[in-house]
């Protein structure tokens, strides 16, 4: 059995919290993995396994992060590990058209002071619902070099409601 948690239970044992002998059971190898927040070194190279992940699952290629957003992610405090670094980069993958991962890409607690947001740095933030969601199927459709069926999985359409969007 290998199990996980994030209490104290050592603590709880002590106060009558959690049973002595469930706990001693389960006490066999202890392994000690610190939050990511004490591994920042790691950032980079988890970042690079869970986009290719995540662009594996859509089909697509992982084309990678710019400096200034791997530099945002390692700056980052990882409250929530790496479950919130999966679903930092999966927002990100989907919002930048699965192109490149850059900072704008990510949500507005990783701009630095003073820094920029998505709708300031996107001159297309005042396009209408259309114009958007046509250039997303320009992205998709040669992301997955033509193929409709791929395009179709990956935008959550029928296929036969990509092709009326293509028309």
């Amino acid at each position: 059995v290998i199990a996980a948690t994030n209490r104290n239970l050592e603590g709880m044992v002590r106060q009558g919290e959690f049973r002595e002998d469930l706990y001693y059971r389960l006490h066999v190898l202890r392994i000690h993995l610190p939050e990511l927040a004490e591994r920042t070194g790691d950032v980079p190279s988890l970042a690079e396994h869970l986009l290719l992940e995540i662009a594996q699952e859509h089909g697509v290629p992982a084309l990678g992060f710019t400096e200034a957003a791997l530099a945002a992610l390692t700056r980052h405090r990882w409250p929530g590990n790496v479950r919130e670094l999966r679903n930092v980069l999966e927002r990100a993958f989907i919002l930048g058209g699965f192109d490149k991962i850059e900072l704008r890409h990510l949500p507005p607690e990783f701009y630095p002071l003073g820094g920029t947001n998505l709708e300031s740095e996107d001159s297309t933030a005042l396009e209408s619902l259309e114009q958007v969601e046509a250039r997303q199927i320009l992205k998709v459709m040669r992301a997955t070099g033509g193929n409709a069926v791929a395009a179709a999985r990956i935008l959550q359409i029928a296929r036969s409601t990509l092709f009326e969007k293509i028309k």
